[in-house]
């Protein structure tokens, strides 16, 4: 275990960086490795604790090959539960503090496993907001938090030496926990910096699904492509051709896409949709979905108007979102049951659980109503 405290003057602690090792990356797999730095409102290191554990469970060969612990390095460990980790962290979560991690669901699923909760208010992934922040930046072509440490490397090489005299460490291990905290700790202040982003902010997009606008998947057609183009042009299918948003629904029914992918390709089949592009009558599924989730308050209005709901739009708004919470809370009640006899369901039920709470926190509060007698927008629509 490595242990260090800092005295400071009376300044209040506002950041946990935080990063675990494990047994694999499968819902059955545990921590072996925590490590985290505790980080006043100042930037002042506070303290650093770094254990290793015994997971009960044996390490698979494809998570020893990125970290390189073996199960005799932890087979005389103690439990997660016994670390002083274990107790800090609990103490930190409860005092308010801000969570920090890259890929935060990952390492926030593990201490879950540990019985362990973090207010998700408190919690900023830095993964997800550089994917915000740097989805337009052509110079950016993945997301990894060591590709960033090389790609800003004059950014990071004076810091990391400062930062690790701070540590009291020698050397840089990538991929283990103590190291990746580090250069987490930097690329945190590196956004902030760069960005002039609030803390909350960064919460707000931690939660936020990002809306890819290029494809970069399938061969139908070229990486890179903007989706606004896309919906529109033809690609070869057969002996014929089809359109780009047929592209979209076709690999949304028959595709495994992150949150995030299925979030933008919905969204981007309802605007072909409101554009004339698509029928209405054949995509209406996509176009209630988007109104929940991504559409601004003028696409709501053409939407609704579209789907011939335009008469008692407010109150029909009002229950597809009151009908959408009921049965999202039914299917998550439903898989959590489901989840003793299939534990591969846990992806399912996050991804239920992070829409549904996207949605409670920044859509549910959207209202529709037209005040005026005459209603334009830019798709041609008047009421």
């Amino acid at each position: 275990m490595a242990t260090k405290k800092t005295k400071t003057n009376n300044v209040n602690v506002n950041y946990i960086f935080h990063d675990t090792e494990t047994t694999g990356i499968e819902a059955e797999d545990k921590i072996i490795e925590t490590a985290h730095l505790r980080v006043n409102s100042n930037n002042e290191l506070v303290e650093f604790v770094q254990e290793l554990c015994n997971p009960g469970l044996p390490i698979k060969p494809a998570a020893a090959m990125t970290h390189g612990y073996r199960n005799r390095d932890v087979v005389n460990k103690p439990s997660f539960e016994s670390l002083e980790s274990n107790s800090k962290l609990r103490e930190y979560e409860a005092a308010g503090d801000y969570y920090i991690a890259h890929n935060a669901p990952f390492d926030i699923g593990m201490l879950k496993k540990e019985g362990l909760l973090w207010n998700p208010d408190r919690v900023i992934d830095t993964l997800q907001v550089a994917k915000h922040l740097y989805k337009e930046n052509d110079e950016v072509e993945m997301y990894k938090l060591q590709y960033f440490r090389y790609l800003f490397d004059e950014d990071f090489i004076d810091l990391e030496e400062e930062y690790m005299k701070k540590m009291n460490i020698t050397h840089i291990q990538p991929h283990t926990a103590l190291s990746d905290i580090l250069i987490l700790w930097i690329f945190f202040q590196k956004i902030k910096k760069d960005f002039n982003i609030s803390d909350d902010k960064m919460v707000e997009l931690t939660q936020t699904p990002v809306l890819e606008t290029k494809i970069d998947f399938g061969n139908a057609f070229e990486r890179g492509t903007p989706y606004e183009d896309l919906i529109g042009k033809n690609y070869v299918f057969g002996r014929g051709f089809k359109k780009g948003y047929e592209f979209l629904d076709w690999s949304i029914k028959n595709m495994n896409h992150s949150i995030a992918r299925e979030y933008s390709l919905k969204y981007w089949v309802s605007q072909a949709c409101l554009k004339g592009i698509a029928p209405v009558s054949e995509y209406v599924s996509y176009l209630n979905w988007s109104m929940l989730f991504s559409l601004n308050e003028d696409e709501i209005k053409a939407a609704l108007v579209l789907t011939g709901k335009a008469s008692g739009a407010s109150e029909y708004f009002e229950k597809m979102k009151s009908q959408f919470i009921k049965r999202t809370e039914e299917r998550i009640d439903d898989l959590n049951k489901d989840l003793v006899n299939d534990p591969n369901l846990l992806e399912a039920i996050k991804k239920e659980e992070y829409l549904l709470y996207y949605f409670k926190k920044y859509r549910n509060q959207i209202k529709v109503s037209w005040k005026e007698k005459k209603w334009r927008i830019s798709y041609g629509f008047s009421l």
